[in-house]
């Protein structure tokens, strides 16, 4: 006895079970792009301190600290060796450290990110303080400011110094990652002091501006877009490989491979119309956001 596809009767077998991982896999795709999305770019500006600190250990403190923010998967932050290329390649120059906001500013504008941190190192007695400046490139405002202070020698605390003032940080930008925001708060909760923040005419002309978070959503909207394309083009070819397989089996009139090769069949139409439908959906959304006006 022989079936046809319109008197096949038997229920698709792991059909349902497919669709279901193919689901769920196209949703933890979007999930991962939007939280990557969703994370500030941040570059973090050698350190600063006082005369008990040398420069070379102001430099490795900074490096600690990137460690620490970039462990606490808050952010996305630019590597050393990258950031040190492009300062370089854009002719950035400086007298001195960098530890005003104008500087720090021009610095992330160079940079492209969204945050740049600035951090000071100073000592009281046998107590070291350190504090970390969490600066919006944009407004050259100050968001909010990390404290941490430990006694003993440097070798001793540096690392609890680092960890404490990047947890406090990403604690805080957690609850606002947004680069756009316009209220900001101190990593003890408090508002932060107005004058931290750069005049406008002091803050040099922009190469260009960061994307919002919300373009930057659109543009991993579209990334998925085009996965999700992908992914429907490359189920499509396999519906028309398990209907030839269909077509042979039938005509050699092998039952059993032609119930698989359609079962195959609409287990691949199943992820061809998911993969098609994640493409369709997230590039209409994803257009929509990019020219959304700003503030909606």
């Amino acid at each position: 006895m022989y079936i046809s596809i319109h008197e096949k009767t038997v229920l698709l077998g792991g059909g349902g079970l497919v669709k279901s991982r193919l689901v769920i896999f196209y949703l933890l795709l979007l999930a991962v792009n939007i939280l990557c999305a969703t994370q500030l770019n941040v570059a973090v500006s050698p350190f600063v301190g006082d005369k008990n600190v040398t420069p070379e250990q102001l430099n490795f403190l900074s490096g600690k600290f990137a460690s620490e923010l970039m462990r606490t998967k808050a952010f996305k932050v630019l590597d050393r060796g990258k950031m040190d290329y492009i300062l370089k390649e854009q002719g950035f120059q400086q007298s001195g450290a960098c530890n005003t906001s104008e500087c720090q500013v021009q610095m992330g504008q160079l940079l492209g990110v969204d945050v740049i941190v600035g951090g000071n190192l100073v000592r009281f007695g046998s107590k070291y303080a350190f504090r970390a400046d969490f600066i919006e490139v944009g407004t050259g405002q100050v968001l909010y400011t990390a404290e941490a202070e430990a006694s003993g020698e440097l070798e001793d605390v540096y690392a609890r110094l680092c960890k404490q003032a990047a947890e406090e940080l990403a604690n805080n930008a957690r609850g606002t990652v947004q680069p756009e925001m316009s209220s900001s708060t101190s990593g003890r909760g408090s508002p932060s002091v107005q004058q931290n923040s750069v005049p406008p005419d002091a803050i040099p002309a922009a190469p260009s501006h960061p994307l919002s978070t919300k373009r930057k959503i659109a543009l991993a909207l579209w990334g998925t877009s085009l996965v999700g394309a992908g992914g429907g083009y490359y189920f499509d070819t396999k519906v028309k490989d398990y209907a030839s397989e269909y077509e042979v089996a039938y005509d050699s009139h092998n039952l059993q491979n032609s119930q698989t090769a359609y079962d195959n069949g609409k287990s691949a139409q199943t992820g061809r119309a998911v993969g098609y439908g994640i493409a369709l959906g997230t590039f209409i959304i994803a257009t929509v956001l990019w020219f959304l006006p700003e503030g909606r």
